[in-house]
């Protein structure tokens, strides 16, 4: 991995490009959700600043610390993540890994690079890990990856150069997932499905590339949404509630892909760009309404669609938040179905 195999997040890679040929920092945190690419981006630079024949901050993939890299044998290069079923990094692994070994000089690059998964220390973690990072040797380049700054602890937060990786577009996670073995069985317009649905992190689509279940439960979430406004409110409880119970594992991916159709009708209601639109598949039911006839959604006024819309993507938010407190599955789910049949008879 190089920063040439890169798609997308341009500014900050000619940025770290202008480090590695000048006086890089002693400390970075490369911060996005999963699956943003942070790690990829993070590999790219520990390598650009290993390589021994640089070009313009580019690695050279030839030398032999290139090689050494890319075979993961690299001895001024340490990689720290949880191990196994831990769900920490252990304190006694950054002591080791880090703090014994970052006095030691390098061994054939000029400097030594530690590439640390954030996300996985805790607060001791973070603590042992604080004495490198206020009296590092200049050789040493620390590369932090985090979701975001508020994982990290103030005092480890105020010594590194945060870099948040930007969200890429439909056509650059269009041309990640053409990289992928298998894509080119997929037609240009599922691509594109997926791109859009990924919300700007690449990682996301190829997951849902790599699921059997997600296509499927998506079209059946599709056609629970448009029958909501003609349900019987007692069914409603009683099959509704059997089909959420039914994917209780994928509750989160429902609750998403709900919130993605919520999120498109209200685009369609208030803009006429077609290019905002996730789940383009189904312009035409989110046109023609949820069986209802159109003459009587057209005597709906535009605000109260949208205003009984917006309680919805709320009532979508705290169940969410309700079942990530363990409050009851079933009463969540029934408290959800009534909201959304109550307020998409007015949508």
């Amino acid at each position: 991995m190089a920063f040439s195999d890169i798609i997308g997040q341009q500014e900050l890679v000619d940025r770290l490009k202008t480090a590695v040929c000048g006086v890089p920092g002693h400390a970075y945190a490369f911060l996005g959700p999963q699956g943003s690419g942070r790690r990829l981006l993070a590999r790219a630079f520990a390598k650009a600043l290993l390589c021994n024949s640089t070009n313009d901050g580019e690695s050279c993939n030839q030398c032999a610390s290139c090689r050494y890299f890319d075979n993961g044998v690299h001895p001024d290069y340490t990689f720290v993540a949880r191990e196994g079923k831990d769900k920490n990094i252990k304190v006694e692994r950054v002591r080791h890994a880090i703090t014994a070994d970052v006095a030691m000089k390098p061994q054939m690059a000029r400097h030594k690079v530690y590439l640390i998964m954030a996300d996985d220390l805790n607060e001791p973690g973070q603590n042992a890990l604080l004495k490198s990072l206020e009296e590092p040797p200049p050789y040493a380049v620390f590369i932090l990856i985090a979701a975001g700054l508020e994982r990290l602890l103030p005092t480890v937060r105020s010594r590194v150069v945060p870099l948040m990786l930007a969200r890429l577009s439909e056509n650059e996670i269009v041309s990640v997932i053409r990289q992928t073995p298998g894509s080119d069985k997929l037609d240009i317009e599922e691509l594109r499905f997926y791109a859009r649905y990924a919300a700007g992190v690449p990682g996301a689509a190829l997951n849902l590339l790599a699921e059997e279940w997600f296509a499927p439960l998506r079209q059946e979430t599709a056609d629970f949404y448009f029958s909501l406004s003609r349900a019987n409110p007692a069914v409603l409880l009683t099959e509704g509630y059997t089909f959420f119970e039914t994917n209780k594992p994928h509750i989160e991916d429902m609750l998403t892909i709900l919130e993605s159709f919520v999120r498109d009708e209200m685009t369609q209601l208030t803009t006429s760009n077609p290019d905002w639109i996730i789940n383009r598949d189904f312009i035409g039911r989110f046109q023609a309404g949820r069986g209802t006839k159109a003459a009587g959604r057209q005597e709906i006024p535009l605000r109260q669609k949208v205003t009984s819309l917006a309680n919805v993507s709320q009532a979508i938010h705290q169940t969410r938040k309700a079942l990530s407190y363990n409050v009851s599955f079933e009463i969540s789910v029934c408290q959800l179905l009534i909201v959304l049949r109550r307020e998409l008879i007015h949508a």
